[in-house]
């Protein structure tokens, strides 16, 4: 009698003890944790290539439209406008559609 009692109350303790390791998580956590981690500092070394790649361009361009306002006087507005269009289409495509390395 007493031994089926401590055989129960054993029973319920491993019952109530597997069910507390079921919520908890396994290894496979850990191991997604550190592959997340992993893009994530990849993706930040990315994105800070690409960011410094676009204040390149941003250099590159306002350097361009300087020396188009001196090689082109004010008075020659539309004709300024002409020759910078297609340095502006120039810089948005490197800048929207330059591949991610």
């Amino acid at each position: 009698m007493e031994k089926d009692m401590m055989i129960q109350e054993k029973e319920k303790l491993y019952v109530e003890l597997r069910n507390i390791l079921k919520g908890q998580p396994g290894p496979e956590v850990a191991e997604q944790l550190t592959t997340h981690v992993r893009l994530l500092n990849e993706k930040t070394r990315q994105l800070k290539a690409m960011a410094s790649e676009l204040n390149m361009f941003q250099v590159i361009f306002l350097i361009c439209t300087r020396n188009l306002f001196y090689i082109y006087p004010l008075e020659t507005f539309p004709n300024y406008c002409t020759v910078l269009q297609p340095a502006i289409q120039i810089f948005f495509i490197l800048v929207l559609f330059h591949p991610i390395q």
